[in-house]
């Protein structure tokens, strides 16, 4: 259990933050990191999904300055695949994710995947 009384550590309380995107709407939530390199950190970059050749959404992922469960969130269809193209330092990635029908779906991308 969380102190919220205490003052020797900075920290948020998120938990409404999630409840708030894990709405019943029928929709799923895709959280999206973006490294590096695997075993790396975490980077800015540009992501776009497309489905059926069409970008549905976008948005820039987190660096290591944010807190580690601060990432990018998509409200997506469950049972779908998605392309994601992910852009960063004049790199390009495009990996491909199936959705499923659970509340919460989580991906982790890596821009060099020659660290493995």
């Amino acid at each position: 259990l969380f102190d919220t009384t205490a003052t020797y550590v900075h920290a948020d309380i998120i938990t409404d933050r999630y409840s708030k995107q894990l709405e019943e709407d029928g929709l799923i939530a895709l959280g999206i990191r973006l490294f590096n390199h695997k075993g790396g950190k975490r980077i800015v970059g540009k992501i776009e999904l497309m489905e059926n050749g069409k970008i549905v959404e976008s948005g820039e992922s987190r660096n290591e300055k944010h807190d580690y469960n601060d990432f990018l969130v998509f409200r997506l269809e469950p049972m779908a695949k998605f392309n994601i193209i992910a852009k960063s330092n004049g790199e390009i990635i495009n990996e491909v994710v199936n959705t499923d029908n659970s509340t919460y779906q989580f991906v982790e991308l890596y821009m060099n995947d020659s660290q493995n």
